[in-house]
C-alpha cells in the first residue's frame, strides 16, 4: 500500500477552528480513500502565510524537504495537499523548483481538488503544462486575495482614523458587555457590566481564572458569546476579559484585522472597570503566576509557592494528615513534604513539617507587615496616590506597548519613516512616565506608613480571627486575601531537616521576608528559634512605627490573642 503524508496550512490564528482546515481535511481524505493510500504522517503549518513562502523554508514543509534531501523519506511516498496554493503563492519559479526537486527524489505530489498526481516522469512530459497552469491559477488567487485584503485593510484604517478624530463608530461589533444604540454610541449593558466588574474584584481578591469561572457557573449566571457552546463560563474567557483593553475604554487599532499598529483610541468605549481595580486585578494575577496560582476558593496553604525544600530546592506540598485533627472546628490537620521526596526522587529530606503550627506562628510575626498594602482602606492621601499610581502605571504600559508594536511594524516593513519618527518621539515619553511611576510608588509607600497604629492593629486582629472562622464564607474570603498579601512580602520559606545554624537534627522552617531583610526560624512546633531584622535603623526611628509596636503589643495582650511583635533592631542580631 502506498504511503501518504498529508499537508494542511492556514495563514492566521483567526482561521484556526474554522472551515479552512475542515475543507482541506475533507478533500485530502477523499483522495486518500479513493486511491487506497495509507496515511503515515500528517503535517500542518498553522498560522503561516503562503504569500511569503516561509513554510517552504522553515515550516513543516521545510523540514519535510530536509528529510527528503537526507533520504529519510522513502521513494514512492505521496505528499497530499488540497491545492497547490497550500504549498506556495509566491514566485512561480521557486514553487516549480521546489516541486521538481521533491519529485526528482522519488516523492510524488498529489493535488486533491484536481485529483492529479505529479511525479518525476509526468513532469518531464506534457504534465509540466498542467503544473504551470495550476501554479498560475494559485498566483492569480493570491493576487485577488491580497488585493481584497489590502482593500479591507485600507477601509479599516480609514474608519479607525475617523474614529480617532471624531469618535465615529468603526463597527457595530463590540465587546459582549456593550451594545450600540441607534446613534452609534457605545453603551454598557448594566447586568453584564456588573459581572465584568465582579470578575475583576474576584481576581484582585486572589481568585484565579478557573476559580472565577467555577464561581459564576455555581451561581447559575448565564455566559454570553456566540462561540460559547458549552453554556458554561470557561477559564479562557475569564482570562481574556482580564486582559481586554476595552474594559478601560480603549480601542487598539488593527486588532480587528490581526495587525496591531500601536495606535490606541482612548475613551472609544465606555470604561466599565476603574483604573485602580484593573491594576489590583492584574497585579494579583502576576503574583499568582509567581506563587503557583490560586484556582480555588478557600486556600488551605497560605504560603503555596513560597515553601521550598532546603535540600533540593523543589516545592514543599501540603498533605492532609490521616491521624491528626485540627484543634478548631474539627478540621483536619496537615503537614508539609518535599515534592521530590514524595514522588520517590533523590532528595534526602524525608521529614514532615506541621503546617498549622507553622502558619499560626508565622502569621503572628509577619501578618502585620503583609497587610500594609492595597487590600485595605487607606488614608485619604494614600488612596489619592494609589489612584494616581494606577493611572501612571497604565499610561507607562500603554507607551511601552506602542514601542513594541512600532518596532514589530518597522521590522516587518521595508520602508516605514513615519513609524520610525513616532518611535523616536516615544522614547522620552516612556522615560518620563517611568520616572513618574517610581516617584508615585515611593510617595505611596510613605503615605501608607501614616496609617494609625490602632487601625492597623485592629485590622490584623480582625483578619487573624477571620482566617480561622467557623463560617466557611468568611474564612474563605479572608484566607484568599491573606494569601495574596503574603505573596507580596514573603520571599521564601525554607524547610530543613536540620538547624542550619547549629547543625543539630531539628526540623526547621526559615521564613525570609521584605527582600531578605527579615528572617524568622521556627521549629516544628511553631516556636521561634531565632530572628533577624536588617531593616535600616532610620525606619525604627519612625515614631508611628514605634507607637504601632507598643499599641499592637498591648492590644494583643488585652485580647488574649497571644500575637507576638517582632522588635525592629538595627544591624544583625538575635531577639
Amino acid at each position: 500500500m502506498t504511503a501518504a503524508i498529508t499537508y494542511k496550512r492556514f495563514s492566521t490564528k483567526a482561521q484556526e477552528g474554522n472551515s479552512s482546515l475542515d475543507r482541506q481535511t475533507i478533500a485530502i481524505n477523499a483522495m486518500v480513500k479513493e486511491r487506497e493510500w495509507k496515511v503515515v504522517e500528517e503535517l500542518e503549518d498553522l498560522g503561516r502565510s503562503a504569500w511569503s513562502g516561509d513554510h517552504l523554508k522553515s515550516g513543516q514543509l521545510g523540514k519535510f524537504k530536509e528529510r527528503v534531501d537526507a533520504g529519510e523519506i522513502d521513494p514512492g511516498t505521496v505528499l497530499v495537499v488540497e491545492n497547490l496554493d497550500r504549498l506556495s503563492r509566491q514566485n512561480i519559479k521557486k514553487a516549480r523548483r521546489w516541486v521538481e526537486e521533491v519529485t526528482e527524489a522519488g516523492i510524488k505530489v498529489a493535488v486533491a481538488n484536481k485529483n492529479k498526481v505529479f511525479d518525476e516522469a509526468s513532469l518531464s512530459g506534457e504534465n509540466i503544462i498542467d503544473l504551470l497552469e495550476y501554479l498560475l491559477e494559485a498566483k492569480r488567487s493570491t493576487e485577488e486575495s491580497k488585493t481584497k485584503s489590502e482593500r479591507n485593510t485600507g477601509a479599516w484604517r480609514k474608519a479607525e482614523r475617523d474614529a480617532e478624530a471624531t469618535g465615529k463608530l468603526i463597527t457595530r461589533t463590540v465587546p459582549a458587555w456593550l451594545t450600540v444604540d441607534d446613534d452609534g454610541n457605545r453603551v454598557e449593558k448594566p447586568e453584564r457590566g456588573n459581572i465584568i466588574r465582579r470578575i475583576y474584584e474576584m481576581s484582585a481578591s486572589g481568585m484565579g481564572y478557573m476559580s472565577i469561572a467555577r464561581t459564576l457557573n455555581e451561581e447559575g449566571l448565564e455566559p454570553w458569546g456566540t462561540a460559547n457552546k458549552s453554556n458554561l463560563w470557561e477559564w479562557s474567557y475569564i482570562r481574556n476579559v482580564l486582559r481586554h483593553p476595552a474594559v478601560e475604554g480603549e480601542y487598539h487599532c488593527g486588532r480587528k484585522i490581526g495587525r496591531l499598529t500601536g495606535q490606541i483610541i482612548h475613551d472609544y468605549y465606555p470604561r466599565v472597570v476603574s483604573e485602580e481595580l484593573v491594576q489590583r486585578a492584574r497585579s494579583a494575577g502576576a503574583n499568582r503566576s509567581r506563587t503557583g496560582g490560586a484556582n480555588y476558593k478557600n486556600p488551605a496553604n497560605l504560603f503555596a509557592g513560597l515553601l521550598k525544600c532546603e535540600v533540593c530546592g523543589t516545592n514543599m506540598i501540603r498533605r492532609p494528615s490521616r491521624s491528626l485533627t485540627h484543634e478548631r472546628a474539627g478540621r483536619q490537620a496537615s503537614y508539609l513534604q518535599c515534592y521530590d521526596a514524595k514522588r520517590g526522587g533523590t532528595c534526602t529530606n524525608r521529614a514532615f513539617y506541621r503546617y498549622e503550627h507553622f502558619e499560626k506562628a508565622a502569621l503572628d510575626v509577619i501578618l502585620s507587615l503583609a497587610l500594609q498594602n492595597q487590600f485595605f482602606k487607606r488614608t485619604d492621601e494614600a488612596a489619592k496616590l494609589s489612584g494616581q499610581l494606577a493611572q501612571a502605571t497604565k499610561k507607562l504600559e500603554t507607551k511601552r506597548q506602542q514601542q513594541r508594536r512600532l518596532l514589530n511594524y518597522i521590522m516587518s516593513t521595508d520602508d516605514a519613516p513615519e513609524a520610525k519618527v513616532e518611535l523616536d518621539l516615544l522614547r522620552p515619553e516612556v522615560a518620563e512616565n517611568a520616572a513618574r511611576v517610581d516617584e508615585l510608588t515611593r510617595a505611596l509607600e510613605r503615605a501608607r506608613g501614616k496609617l494609625s497604629p490602632e487601625e492597623q492593629a485592629q485590622r490584623v486582629i480582625s483578619m487573624t480571627n477571620a482566617i480561622n472562622s467557623d463560617d466557611e464564607a468568611v474564612r474563605s474570603e479572608a484566607r484568599m486575601t491573606v494569601r495574596e498579601a503574603l505573596s507580596g512580602v514573603v520571599d521564601v520559606v525554607y524547610c530543613s531537616p536540620t538547624d542550619k545554624d547549629t547543625g543539630q537534627e531539628e526540623r526547621t522552617l526559615s521564613l525570609w521576608a521584605a527582600d531578605n531583610h527579615i528572617r524568622y526560624d521556627f521549629n516544628n512546633e511553631g516556636a521561634i528559634i531565632r530572628s533577624w531584622n536588617l531593616i535600616p535603623e532610620s525606619m525604627s526611628d519612625n515614631p508611628v512605627d514605634r507607637a504601632f509596636s507598643e499599641e499592637f503589643a498591648a492590644m494583643g495582650r488585652h485580647t488574649g490573642t497571644g500575637l507576638k511583635v517582632a522588635q525592629r533592631n538595627s544591624g544583625q542580631g538575635k531577639t
